[in-house]
């Protein structure tokens, strides 16, 4: 597998924000473009039936919780076997 060069992204709809009523978009991250020694290659994971077909590329983010490549660790993994509540 090669390097995430980009998010694909796409809006899914508007909210309205608490904290100052501005009206924002919904964004949900449907896929990454991989780029390996043949080119770019698409991965879409899902595809939103109430966005309007368009998507965009964007720079994946840093994650805290990730390496950056788009893995991730389990956010409620535990050393332990008890449960986590």
């Amino acid at each position: 597998m090669g390097k995430v060069k980009y998010d694909v992204v796409a809006v899914t709809g508007t909210y309205q924000d608490p904290n100052t009523g501005q009206e924002k978009k919904k964004y949900v991250t449907c896929g990454k473009v991989i780029e390996n020694d043949k080119g770019f290659s698409l991965k879409l994971d899902v595809v939103p039936i109430n966005s309007e077909g368009w998507f965009g590329l964007f720079t994946p983010k840093k994650k805290n919780n990730g390496d950056g490549n788009g893995n991730r660790q389990n956010d409620y993994a535990r050393n332990d076997d008890a449960p986590p509540f």
